[in-house]
């Protein structure tokens, strides 16, 4: 004979359920951190790199100043950045343009270059990194950039 179930049977039989679905997710995202882990440390090495551009990136942003009249601030610097932490070759590649002749704006363009300037030099970068390379970095707007690192002369040929 079949015994009847009661409310109290159920819900200790759904939370066994719920328990033993939440062992086996605790298992297996537990494994694959171990997985990631063990991977050389190449999830490191990236993360660091990341996170020292992220660093330039923030650097930059503090002292990116266009002029007020300046409706789109957004622009492009491009530089080569030498294992000491220094630049060279500074370079706008995109910048704001006036809105009515549709020309480069000389003061915007300044304080695109004047920005990557007065950031570097920046900390010694990460040994992953393999200097001199190029480096890119975008202003969006006021106190907002993001740097990128390019192993051939990408950034600077404006291509």
């Amino acid at each position: 004979m079949a015994e009847k179930r009661t409310k109290a049977d159920e819900r200790w039989a759904s939370m066994r359920w719920f328990a033993f679905l939440l062992v086996l997710f605790l298992l297996a995202t537990g494994a694959y951190c171990v997985a990631k882990d063990a991977d050389n440390g190449s999830s490191k090495a990236s993360t660091s790199v990341s996170s020292y551009l992220s660093e330039i990136a923030k650097k930059c942003g503090k002292y990116y100043f266009p002029p007020a009249y300046v409706s789109n601030a957004a622009g492009e610097v491009a530089c080569e950045l030498q294992s000491s932490g220094s630049v060279k070759d500074i370079k706008v590649i995109v910048g704001p343009l006036y809105k009515r002749t549709k020309q480069r704006d000389v003061l915007a363009y300044s304080a695109l270059k004047e920005a990557v300037t007065k950031a570097a030099p920046f900390p010694k970068p990460p040994t992953e990194i393999p200097c001199p390379v190029r480096l890119l970095v975008t202003f969006n707007k006021i106190g907002d950039a993001k740097a990128k690192l390019y192993a051939t002369s990408h950034a600077l040929s404006g291509k």
